[in-house]
């Protein structure tokens, strides 16, 4: 049995969804060393197994593919191979590639989510670690194991000794290598290294905001946490774009800033890069407002350059406090399991009043209402009261 997936009693792991044919799969996301385009042609590999696609030639190094739909029996997906990707794991320093449909989501699992698999001793091809339960259970995803894709039978690999000889001439620049995860915002392609994401998620369980700001027009719950979402195409200035996705099929980064938790909607997920510190580009940046938000460009050959932003420079500190109204205790990060609000063992009365959406006011702060037929309000009994307010 692999150990690739063993988080402690107390660990979050971070788990990078993907998409084989209609399938999702979860995995490792500290075992993805990128993901990159399908090329136009593989190289071929003689005498080789029916999941082995062929050899790609990745910046002078040269990487298996597998197809996981052959591997693990699946239906044959209609579509072209130009709609593909490849998923890079590196696994100890080897490495392989698997082709996918689309990428998902980054998410956080806790260890009782995950259901270890065990198979007999010798069991070839045997890929699938385990299974991931998310939302209650209604939700189960199965885990592909790493180290059983790097090992899968009659897989061709690099030799040790050339292995070796590589990674010694390229240790200096492997050790300024970055992760980064790229996005679309309209015509923009942006990214944040991956470090500074807390998470990816579909946008849903999202609700209109009841607090007023011109950034923040929703807000959604994720596993009983209230999440300001801002709308990255208001933020940057762009013009909805016709034909533009509809709001359920955008995605949600969500980034810790100013010790918030803050969600940003975004169009689409692009891939996993890998890139050099010092290769990063400066932008020349026309205009002072948010220029601390740029960090430079990653130029890449094959695509289009990406722009590297700081996450921490997303929003200033004002602007977090008008996206939670000055509320920020409620949207206060303990930990990185979630937001925390103490309540006190105290029930309040409230009244609430209509003003096109609902308001709540402490009854002992309520003087009286001069005009009751534009509000009208009710007195709400054995409500908690948030410590601080």
């Amino acid at each position: 049995m692999s150990d690739a997936v063993q988080p402690t009693k107390d660990q979050l792991l971070i788990i990078g969804t993907v998409f084989v044919n209609q399938s999702e799969f979860a995995i490792d996301a500290s075992y993805i060393q990128e993901v990159v385009n399908a090329p136009e042609r593989y190289s071929p590999m003689p005498l080789a197994p029916d999941y082995l696609v062929g050899l790609i030639n990745l910046r002078g190094i040269v990487l298996p593919v597998l197809n996981l739909e052959i591997l693990l029996n699946l239906a044959p997906e209609c579509g072209d191979s130009e709609e593909h990707k490849i998923a890079i794991i590196n696994y100890n320093g080897a490495r392989v590639g698997f082709l996918l449909s689309a990428t998902g989501e980054v998410i956080r699992a806790r260890q009782e989510d995950i259901c270890r698999f065990e198979y007999d001793q010798g069991t070839p091809n045997q890929v699938i670690q385990g299974a991931l339960r998310l939302e209650g259970g209604t939700r189960i995803l199965q885990i592909l194991d790493p180290s059983a894709l790097i090992n899968v039978q009659n897989l061709p690999q690099i030799s040790a000794s050339l292995e070796a000889n590589r990674l010694t001439e390229q240790k200096k620049r492997s050790q300024r290598r970055r992760k980064c995860i790229s996005f679309s915002v309209q015509e923009n392609l942006l990214a944040f290294e991956i470090t500074g994401i807390h998470e990816i998620v579909k946008p849903t369980n999202v609700k209109p905001s009841p607090l007023s700001s011109s950034l923040c027009g929703h807000v959604m719950q994720l596993r009983g946490q209230m999440i300001s979402i801002v709308d990255f195409s208001i933020l940057l200035g762009t013009a909805p774009a016709q034909g533009a996705l509809s709001f359920e099929d955008k995605k949600i980064i969500i980034l810790k800033i100013e010790n918030a938790f803050i969600g940003l909607l975004v169009d689409t997920i692009d891939s996993i890069d890998t890139y050099d510190e010092n290769d990063v580009l400066p932008f020349p940046v026309l205009v002072k407002e948010r220029a601390t938000m740029f960090l430079g460009v990653i130029a890449r050959t094959e695509r289009s350059d990406i722009l590297l932003l700081n996450p921490q420079k997303i929003l200033t500190a004002e602007e977090v406090r008008e996206v939670t109204n000055g509320h920020s205790r409620l949207f206060e990060a303990s930990d990185e399991q979630g937001l925390t609000a103490q309540v006190k063992g105290v029930r309040t009365s409230y009244i609430s009043f209509e003003i096109g959406e609902l308001f709540g006011i402490q009854s002992r702060k309520f003087r009286k209402s001069s005009n009751t037929r534009t509000l009208s309000y009710r007195l709400l009994g054995a409500i908690p009261s948030f410590q601080g307010y």
